[in-house]
This record gives C-alpha cells, structure tokens and sequence, in this order.
C-alpha cells in the first residue's frame, strides 16, 4: 500500500484486501495518504555520489549562484489548465523519482546523497495579468537563472505565470545534478 500523489495504491493478491477493508480505504484515502507520506517523509536512505554527481557537486561549490546546470522547459498553454492537477502531476514524478527528493550534503567531508521516503512538489503561480509581453519573459529569464540549493533543495522548481484570461507559461527547472537529460 503507498500513495503516488493523491492517489492510494495497492498491489498484491486480490484477495488480500476484502470488499469491506476496500471500502473503508477509498472513505479515509486522504488520511490513509497522509499518513503514509508521514511515514516516508521520516525514512531517509544515504548513499555515495555517482562521478558525475560528484563533479556537478564541485562545481556547484566552486559557483554556487551559476545557473549553468540548471535544465528547463516552458511551455506557453493556451485555454484551461488546472494548476491542483498540474502539481499532482508533479507530485506522482517525485514520488516515483527518488533523484527528485534528494539532496547533497557535505558530510564527514565528504558529498553524500540524501534520499527522503517522501517531498512535496510544490508549483509556485505569479499573477503577471497587465504586464508586458517583454516584463513576463524577464521574469521567466530570472527564476530559470535562480540557483539551487544542492544541501537542502528542492531540486525541482515549477511556476505558472498567469498572463490574460486563458494564457498561461508554465516553466519546470530541475537542477542538472537531478536530471540527466
């Protein structure tokens, strides 16, 4: 039994869960979620650095407010997005993608990777209705520049710039150390 997102998951012999037990986890979902991502949130896992993490690390150290290895993709919606749908979806990719919920700190003078059981994904919306064309894009330009904070993170980043009714820009940034193309 996990939680991927807001949804609740099983997988095992159908037997296993009665109809009634099936029940009763549909009516308590959001609290059988909650406390399942509790549980994960506490378990952290270690782990050395693969060569290349361990030279996108140094270099984060030697320029920690260099955007060179941030990787990211906007995207202009045209018509209806759902932002709470939107960051579900976040939320299912970092529940699934344990690079996504790990941070890099110095420990014993040494990088070492931290992994937590669970993160929370979490989209950003900026209200950029009356602003020139020209003053969004800037904008979209500085927050994809922002650095990232290999020790404590996030190392995953969303925005949704609201323009007029109906426009929207959606910008994803995740640091190279996190994504591998």
């Amino acid at each position: 039994l996990w939680g991927e997102g807001h949804r609740l998951r099983f997988r095992g012999a159908p037997a296993a869960l009665s109809a009634d037990l099936r029940q009763q986890l549909r009516d308590r979902r959001a609290e059988v979620v909650a406390v399942l991502r509790a549980a994960a949130a506490q378990r952290v896992t270690m782990g050395s650095l693969a060569e290349n993490q361990r030279g996108l690390w140094f270099l984060n150290k030697i320029a920690p407010l260099s955007p060179a290895y941030n990787l990211s993709f906007a995207a202009r919606v045209l018509g209806r997005l759902e932002p709470a749908a939107f960051e579900e979806a976040l939320q299912i990719l970092v529940d699934r993608h344990d690079a996504l919920r790990s941070t890099y700190p110095m420990i014993d003078g040494e990088p070492r990777r931290r992994v937590v059981g669970a993160a929370q994904a979490r989209v950003t919306r900026v209200d950029c209705s009356g602003r020139p064309a020209e003053q969004v894009r800037q904008q979209i330009e500085r927050d994809h520049r922002q650095p990232f904070d290999l020790e404590s993170g996030p190392l995953l980043r969303a925005q949704i710039y609201e323009q007029a009714a109906g426009e929207r820009v959606v910008l994803i940034s995740v640091h190279h150390i996190a994504l591998d193309g």
